[in-house]
């Protein structure tokens, strides 16, 4: 268990750091003798923390947030300290408490930290996409809404009452609906490793028969016991409606339709 653990410990340095765990380690040996005590330990103090906490802490039971929230995301201010203090330290090895003497070294100096700035934006394009996942390949294909969906909800906000509800057809799993249309949704598949709250299963699978329904009565009947008012049919879901209710929207744009169903 102790190995495993070390070598945990070693990957998890050596994904979040690279190679400037080996420029701290560097310039650690160099800076020792000039450096006081209290900066010479502290982004070793910050990175067994962020160590510590990568490897200690207990997974959520409860799953009341993302599962790997405190585990990822701390890297930040970690790999900040490391980067900020190893940089500092190459200066003062280089260069000295002291700005640059001379105007050329000045003006090399400025290049270079200017140039550094290059790196991020150009390799920060897409950083948290993944490109081997054809959905997931470009914030675009992540995020981009279709027009039609836009205008839809746009209706929805501009038509409907503060508390009325909505629903969307495919459950609205990236929240779009309800951030759009500003308005609450019935129910929504949209999780990502959440505790699902009580209820929510049953109104899915009810919704999910709700689009297998063909006949018209039932299908009054079923908007006339649920609580909401508000329907967003997009053009890629399936139903087995009859024209007769298919065609009784009230707004349709590029193949999305909105229901308004009173109650």
């Amino acid at each position: 268990m102790l190995v495993f653990q070390l070598y945990m410990a070693v990957m998890v340095v050596a994904s979040t750091f690279g190679l400037w765990i080996v420029a701290y380690g560097l310039v650690c040996l160099f800076t020792k003798a000039r450096t006081g005590e209290r900066a010479f330990f502290f982004p070793f103090f910050a990175l067994i923390n962020y160590i510590v906490m990568f490897l200690g802490l207990a997974s959520d039971a409860k799953r009341a947030g993302g599962p790997v929230d405190l585990l990822h995301r701390p890297f930040v201010w970690a790999y900040f300290v490391i980067v900020a203090w190893t940089s500092a330290g190459i200066y003062a090895l280089l260069i000295g408490n002291r700005p640059p003497r001379s105007t050329l070294a000045r003006f090399f100096t400025a290049i270079f930290v200017f140039s550094s700035l290059a790196v991020p934006i150009v390799l920060a394009h897409n950083n948290q996409a993944m490109a081997i996942w054809e959905t997931l390949s470009s914030y675009k294909v992540m995020n981009s809404v279709p027009s039609g969906l836009v205008e839809a909800c746009v209706y929805v906000r501009r038509e409907s009452g503060t508390q009325d509800i909505v629903q969307d057809s495919e459950n609205d799993p990236k929240l779009v609906i309800s951030a759009l249309a500003e308005r609450q949704d019935y129910a929504v598949a949209s999780f990502y490793g959440l505790q699902v709250p009580e209820g929510v299963h049953q109104r899915l699978d009810e919704l999910a028969e709700f689009k297998k329904t063909a006949d018209t009565e039932k299908l009054n009947e079923f908007v006339r016991k649920h609580a909401f008012s508000w329907y967003i049919l997009r053009p890629t879901s399936a139903v087995a409606w009859p024209a007769s209710f298919l065609e009784t929207s009230e707004f349709n744009y590029g193949g999305f339709r909105v229901y308004h169903f009173t109650r």
